[in-house]
């Protein structure tokens, strides 16, 4: 089953890198930027910021797709080439997930703000570093350490929370996805690190869960983040460079439906997970004293 559902997630991601690349005309970006700060006389100061380049957005979703499918990837492989019992798959598992994700639970987040505004350099470093530490933290699977970790990830999230529900979109017709899409990547976020506090014996059936989540809810996220992009080129564009450029792609336009869609093929992930879970659980009894 584990096999399977790697090739599964392997042809998925696939597709979505290339899908998410092969009709980007580069004008959809944003800037990362260092803030230089000047002293000057009487205990004044000049603030300015220094763009770093600008940021293709769906190179960056391309990227999480990409890294993705080469795990996947990598996973078909190993399996195709070696015999392992289930103790040295799960180990497998958990060091190839942990390793993918310090880069690409990292990306998603970045994505996500850098598709509605310009994101600083420091913030993106904070956002990869404390990420690894997450993952470095989950690896270990010590129960102990997940109060941690959580910790950990509330303060990612409030970050991206933060600067994706402070922007105003008003000059939008329907901005429920603008909103939509910082509630979802909470719940799925949150969904990957809840499956390490319960304690499924069937340490396979753990790492399938992963898997599915991979295959349902990285992508919708991914692909929820991509609609809203095209969709506020296509409601606020008026004549612009980077609006020419958006419009020669053939994603411009309304992605109402679409988003649903999406939406909905990322909740069937969660709660056929939620179910398995539910079905396999066993919650670690913390010892308080």
């Amino acid at each position: 089953m584990l096999q399977t559902l790697h090739w599964v997630a392997f042809v998925f991601h696939t597709v979505s890198a290339i899908l998410s690349l092969s009709n980007d005309t580069g004008g959809q970006s944003k800037d990362i930027y260092v803030e230089r700060t000047t002293l000057m006389t009487n205990v004044s100061r000049s603030t300015s910021r220094e763009s770093l380049g600008a940021q293709d957005v769906l190179l960056w979703i391309f990227l999480n797709e990409l890294i993705t499918a080469f795990s996947h990837a990598y996973a078909i492989y190993v399996y195709y080439s070696r015999q392992m019992s289930d103790s040295q798959s799960h180990a497998f598992e958990s060091l190839r997930r942990s390793l993918e994700y310090c880069i690409t639970a990292a990306i998603l987040p970045v994505a996500l703000v850098l598709s509605v505004t310009d994101m600083a350099f420091a913030d993106v470093v904070f956002i990869f570093i404390i990420n690894a530490v997450i993952q470095m933290l989950g690896y270990l699977e010590d129960p102990r350490l997940m109060l941690l970790a959580f910790m950990l990830l509330a303060s990612e999230i409030l970050y991206t929370c933060i600067m994706v529900f402070g922007i105003d979109y008003s000059a939008l017709s329907n901005p429920t996805f603008f909103v939509l899409v910082g509630v979802v990547y909470i719940l799925f976020y949150v969904s990957f690190g809840l499956v390490k506090l319960v304690n499924i014996k069937k340490k396979y059936i753990e790492d399938e869960v992963y898997v599915i989540l991979s295959i349902t809810c990285k992508i919708s996220l991914s692909w929820l983040i991509i609609g809203n992009i095209y969709t506020m080129y296509y409601e606020l564009c008026d004549g612009s460079k980077a609006c020419e450029m958006a419009e020669k792609s053939m994603f411009y336009g309304y992605w109402f439906v679409y988003q649903v869609g999406h939406l909905v093929f990322g909740t069937v992930g969660l709660l056929v997970s939620g179910y398995i879970v539910y079905r396999e659980k066993t919650i670690y009894e913390y010892e308080l004293i």
